[in-house]
């Protein structure tokens, strides 16, 4: 039963490689969109934390952040932006109004992401059962 926890582990996180190595070819086709998303928002002067403001610069490798931010204004989530503060309703309204085509492509990247972390954590968990019970399917 460990050793099917091994490998399945295994399996999992090589996968999760796989995938989050189709999410780097997902952005890099819509990163024109991205950009001008990203543009399109700053030059309304809406409100952006500090911290995606800046990830917004280093491409792929913080694209994260800043598109769960466009998420949760597409989904309409409260963002918090301070102890009892949200974010302003204009925020909302304008990324809702935004064209499908600019941001159609953001819900489906930001399940690409959980999908691969998550997958990278569980099998990361079932690889560390096994290697703690004594049977690595790595070795």
């Amino acid at each position: 039963m460990l050793l099917m926890l091994g490998y399945t582990g295994a399996i999992l996180s090589f996968l999760a490689c796989f995938i989050g190595f189709l999410t780097m070819i997902f952005f890099g086709i819509n990163r024109k969109k991205y950009e001008r998303l990203v543009a399109v928002y700053q030059g309304e002067s809406l409100y952006m934390n500090d911290f995606n403001k800046l990830a917004v610069y280093f491409g792929y490798f913080s694209s994260y952040f800043p598109i769960v931010f466009f998420y949760n204004l597409l989904k309409n989530k409260k963002i918090k932006t301070g102890k009892d503060t949200f974010a302003p309703a204009d925020a909302y309204t304008f990324m809702q109004s935004l064209p499908r085509e600019l941001t159609g492509w953001i819900t489906i990247y930001y399940w690409m992401h959980f999908i691969w972390m998550s997958m990278i954590a569980v099998g990361g968990v079932m690889l560390a059962i096994a290697k703690v019970s004594g049977l690595d399917p790595t070795a």
